[in-house]
């Protein structure tokens, strides 16, 4: 009777103690989570806290869940690196659209992380860089960010962020239950723009010294007009 005993408590441990290891994850088999890039032009080389991953355009689905480093560095020595801070939602897959210029100022990234709610609830928020960008998501008035939009129906929406002078990021996304997604924007400045505004700021340089050097000229001919003049009253 004794040893059924004894053997029903280490049977009850044993559960237990299963039952704690699945709850709690100290292994963190479960803390599973995907990080997927998109690199529009050529290849990169992708580094999840120092750890090489492979080459942009890329997907891996069993990295660990949590707060991490990216670092993307493009195959194309004068393309500019992108490091951010990201974390991975267990169980959810984070997208990072990143296209590189020659410098981080000309440089756009869009960031897609998920994290879970309380309740069965969604929600968008969206933080850009700079601040105060135009924000246009699905049929709804335009706002300002940053900005977080509660009560969103799970599935597909679409967005356009935009400010004067930077290039537009307009992408589709799917929104899932129960999860808020936090959409992070880093704006390019538009290049065609600064070209357009380098040319006319040249042009009115070119306008103005073309003044400035008619007026010298003018000036010039004043005083040599001038000085004739004295000359001859002298000689009189």
């Amino acid at each position: 009777m004794l040893k059924k005993l004894l053997l029903l408590l280490a049977s009850l441990v044993v559960f237990v103690v299963a039952l704690i290891v699945v709850i709690v994850d100290p292994f963190h088999k479960n803390s599973i989570a995907g990080l997927q890039i998109e690199y529009p032009n050529g290849s990169a080389s992708v580094f999840l806290d120092e750890s090489y991953l492979g080459k942009a355009p890329l997907t891996e689905e069993k990295l660990q869940s949590g707060e991490h480093i990216i670092k993307i560095t493009p195959d194309d020595e004068q393309l500019s690196n992108l490091n951010l801070p990201i974390f991975l939602e267990k169980g959810t897959l984070t997208i990072i659209v990143y296209n590189p210029g020659d410098n981080p100022r000309n440089s756009s990234s869009t960031v897609f992380e998920l994290r879970k709610r309380n309740d069965k609830s969604s929600a968008v928020s969206f933080e850009t860089y700079p601040e105060n960008a135009f924000i246009s998501f699905d049929d709804q008035e335009v706002t300002f960010s940053p900005l977080t939009i509660e009560a969103v129906e799970p599935g597909e929406h679409h967005f356009i962020v935009n400010l004067p002078s930077y290039e537009a990021q307009d992408h589709s996304f799917l929104v899932l239950e129960g999860y808020e997604t936090k959409v992070t924007i880093n704006l390019a400045k538009n290049l065609k723009i600064i070209e357009e505004e380098t040319k006319t700021n040249e042009a009115t340089a070119s306008v103005i010294q073309e003044k400035l050097d008619q007026n010298n000229e003018a000036s010039a001919s004043t005083n040599e007009a001038s000085t004739s003049t004295n000359i001859e009253n002298i000689v009189e």
